[in-house]
């Protein structure tokens, strides 16, 4: 990682870019384009590697990445969207390296205007219950989005719920079938994590809220790039191969998907995404363990209810538990 936070510098921006299209870059170049020594290109490298990009050396010639670099690209994703949607972004932030996407909204003021966020790197994003979510350089889409509810609606704790249908159904669009969601934030393929969800409120009770939705979803990883994940994983390349969109693609289609499922959850709530839901579920009819409050309780998966808690079986009857409170794994068999 480089010295300071994580943050790329203005030499390690212009080497990703310089070789971002595959070609073979000598340091020689690279140091002159620089103003820097070929020592100093080598250790900015270096950390670009412990990021996780994947370069090779090339014998008396230079530098190459291994595969190119999906780049994304603002003006790219903004003329992909629908007109009407365009219109109602009122800022669309594209940082090649950042934090947290969701840190980034949050630091500026709210307004009534969508905002989105996405960066090529993320180096300190969070998942659920304070847990890291690693973004490696241009491996995932690491998508932030600002929405304003006029007012929260009665089963609001729900919408991490009805975000992974909204997610699940931008995936399909693209073509990545049997996607499913496992209670309450992650989306699978055949029992391997290929994304996650993050919600994030600011607003007061009774009033405007703004709500910053933060979608995660693997696109490209090396195995070396998720080593400390605990749980089997996947992407959209092993998923789909040859037939895997361009991220810029994949995150127009989230964006898309995101905003309209938002519309339709701030007029309805979670009644419109229960029957996708209990379709996607990988949890329900399985034996799972729930942990809460530091104590582990064994049941079989019932599903969710309608305001969105998981309800288990368990041997003194049936409980029902919130996002937020629990975590909860299928067990194998």
């Amino acid at each position: 990682m480089p010295e300071s936070s994580g943050e790329l510098t203005d030499v390690q921006n212009h080497l990703v870019q310089a070789l971002a299209g595959g070609a073979v870059v000598s340091g020689a170049t690279l140091a002159h384009e620089l103003g820097v020594s070929r020592t100093a290109v080598w250790k900015q490298l270096r950390q670009l590697v412990e990021m996780g990009v994947q370069l090779l050396p090339v014998r008396g010639q230079g530098y190459r990445l291994a595969a190119p670099l999906e780049l994304l690209d603002r003006e790219a994703i903004l003329n992909a969207l629908p007109s009407e949607l365009a219109a109602r972004i009122g800022a669309f932030h594209l940082p090649f390296a950042v934090d947290s996407t969701n840190l980034e909204l949050l630091r500026q003021p709210a307004g009534t205007q969508l905002r989105v966020c996405l960066a090529e790197f993320q180096w300190a994003g969070r998942g659920r219950r304070g847990r890291s979510w690693q973004s490696p350089l241009g491996g995932q889409i690491p998508l932030s989005l600002a929405y304003t509810f006029a007012a929260l609606p009665a089963d609001f704790s729900a919408l991490g719920l009805a975000v992974g249908v909204m997610a699940a159904s931008a995936l399909r669009q693209l073509g990545a079938q049997e996607i499913g969601l496992k209670w309450p934030n992650d989306l699978h393929w055949q029992g391997r994590k290929l994304g996650g969800v993050l919600i994030e409120v600011r607003g007061e009770a009774g009033g405007p809220c703004e709500v910053v939705v933060g979608v995660g979803v693997n696109v490209n990883l090396a195995p070396e790039a998720l080593g400390q994940v605990d749980q089997p994983w996947t992407d959209l390349s092993r998923i789909l191969g040859v037939a895997r969109p361009h991220r810029n693609r994949i995150a127009q289609q989230l964006i898309v998907d995101l905003v309209q499922g938002l519309d339709v959850f701030a007029d309805q709530g979670l009644a419109p995404f229960l029957a996708d839901y209990a379709a996607r579920d990988v949890l329900a009819g399985r034996v799972v363990r729930v942990e809460q409050n530091g104590q582990w309780h064994e049941g079989t998966a019932l599903g969710i209810d309608k305001r969105g808690a998981l309800r288990v079986r368990h041997q003194d009857g049936i409980r029902s538990y919130w996002s937020g409170e629990v975590s909860a794994r299928a067990l194998p068999g």
